[in-house]
């Protein structure tokens, strides 16, 4: 099953239910709040959970009673980098359960027995622990009918480019984790597992591969960035090689990169072939 890209949020929005938007808490978010009303009526997620010593670092829970509100405005218009980062979720059930649920997302069982907890209201985030490719169990939804979110996977945004995604009771996949206990951590499927440390790859190469002016949101940085980690996942390139590596792929086009993934054989490392990148793209005869 294929996520499906949408470009209007409201397209995502079941009728009939309420809507409650997660905002990151950027140390800017709630007093930006405030700037909009002298009394926002809001709730902090890490309240009532074992994080809640670190409330100002809490993202907010806020109900969306009407769609043309300015809070939702702004929100709708950037949900990445705007004054109210975050995500959204739907639900018909009442707002106490959904918060519980929502709280209990936080914490995760993974490889096994470890314990952790989640930035599954931070977009990116989301995008990944909830792809297709990820195999998110029924676990997660809970109460609610749907999460919504906007951007979209590394493969997402290279392929189709930016854009609202959500998931839903019709997307549960028949291999996904078994529900458990209510009351204890989510197991993370270990597609999951996979997806996440990925995209932590991704985030550390992104840092290594940026140069000043490149942004993910922009269409060739994102496809080429996309191409090179892809090649250099292929190829093996070990972390401390890709610096290097990342500097000589941007000699050559994204679709030139994505042709090496099937050109060369994965027993064949950088060394094998770093110097046609050098020679500005040109192809060495073999």
């Amino acid at each position: 099953m294929e996520a499906a890209r949408v470009d209007k949020l409201e397209a995502l929005l079941d009728d009939g239910a309420g809507r409650w938007l997660l905002l990151e808490e950027t140390g800017a978010t709630l007093k930006a709040l405030y700037e909009l009303s002298t009394t926002p009526e809001y709730e902090w997620l890490f309240l009532e959970t074992p994080y809640s010593g670190f409330l100002k670092y809490s993202p907010l829970v806020i109900r969306v009673d009407s769609l043309r509100s300015e809070l939702f405005q702004i929100f709708r218009e950037d949900p990445v980098g705007g004054r109210f980062p975050g995500i959204l979720v739907t639900s018909h059930a009442a707002e106490a359960e959904v918060l519980d649920h929502l709280r209990r997302c936080l914490a995760v069982r993974f490889y096994g027995e470890r314990l952790g907890m989640v930035r599954f209201y931070h977009p990116a985030v989301a995008a990944v622990l909830f792809s297709p490719e990820a195999q998110p169990g029924a676990e997660w939804l809970g109460p609610l009918e749907r999460w919504v979110w906007f951007g979209g996977t590394l493969a997402q945004q290279a392929d189709v480019g930016l854009g609202w995604y959500g998931f839903g009771t019709g997307d549960v996949q028949e291999t996904s984790v078994s529900p458990s206990d209510s009351s204890s951590p989510i197991p993370l499927s270990s597609s999951q597992e996979r997806a996440l440390e990925v995209y932590m790859r991704q985030q550390r190469d992104w840092r290594i591969y940026r140069r000043p002016g490149d942004r993910l949101e922009e269409a060739e940085s994102c496809r080429h960035f996309w191409a090179a980690f892809q090649l250099a996942e292929t190829q093996g390139i070990p972390a401390d090689q890709r610096r290097k590596f990342f500097a000589d792929s941007r000699k050559w086009p994204a679709e030139d990169l994505l042709a090496r993934i099937e050109d060369v054989s994965l027993k064949q490392r950088w060394e094998t072939w770093r110097e046609p990148i050098v020679d500005h793209g040109k192809r060495s005869a073999r």
